[in-house]
């Protein structure tokens, strides 16, 4: 009998345990949206930076192929750790998908050095401040724009987020792209 009350408890336990771990999820899936101010199926907003490579980049230059945006800091860990992985998209889907990385606050000559010792051959463009950023979120970085040539936003990631997430969204929008000749 003693047992069975002992086992009972532990359920419990278990029971409100996990129920505890559910509620806590959720309740940051509800309000992580609030930092969004650009999701899938809006308009990509107007903006334009000059790349690393003195290229002028603006809504209408990223309507020529399905491109791929991501708001980024050298100094974000799960930045970093995505940088080398967008890399290697970058060297598979380079020449059917448009590329650029911008930097949320950061000067140039910090990216430039980080590209650099780092090896990364994406084009980015670095920004001192959040305004371009603030035209897509609020906050959270690594943050990752796939678009339509027609500037629809057609997938957005946020976070750490895995290759093979971003690999299926590239060749998805290419296949769209392929239909839609």
């Amino acid at each position: 009998m003693y047992l069975c009350e002992e086992l009972t408890f532990m359920m419990r336990k278990i029971f409100v345990f996990a129920l505890s771990m559910l509620i806590a999820h959720l309740s940051v899936y509800a309000y992580a949206d609030k930092d969004d101010i650009i999701k899938a199926g809006d308009n990509m907003p107007f903006f334009s930076v000059v790349s690393n490579r003195a290229d002028t980049l603006e809504f209408g230059s990223l309507r020529e192929k399905p491109s791929f945006l991501v708001f980024f800091n050298t100094r974000c860990y799960d930045c970093r750790r995505e940088l080398v992985e967008i890399q290697k998209l970058y060297m598979d889907f380079g020449t059917q998908v448009t590329f650029l990385c911008i930097s949320r606050a950061e000067l140039s000559e910090d990216v430039e050095k980080y590209w650099s010792d780092h090896g990364l051959t994406i084009p980015y463009s670095a920004q001192p401040d959040r305004a371009v950023y603030s035209l897509f979120a609020k906050k959270t970085i690594p943050r990752v724009y796939i678009c339509l040539p027609d500037g629809k936003i057609f997938k957005t990631f946020k976070g750490n987020t895995r290759k093979k997430r971003l690999e299926k969204a590239i060749r998805n929008i290419i296949n769209i792209e392929k239909s839609n000749q």
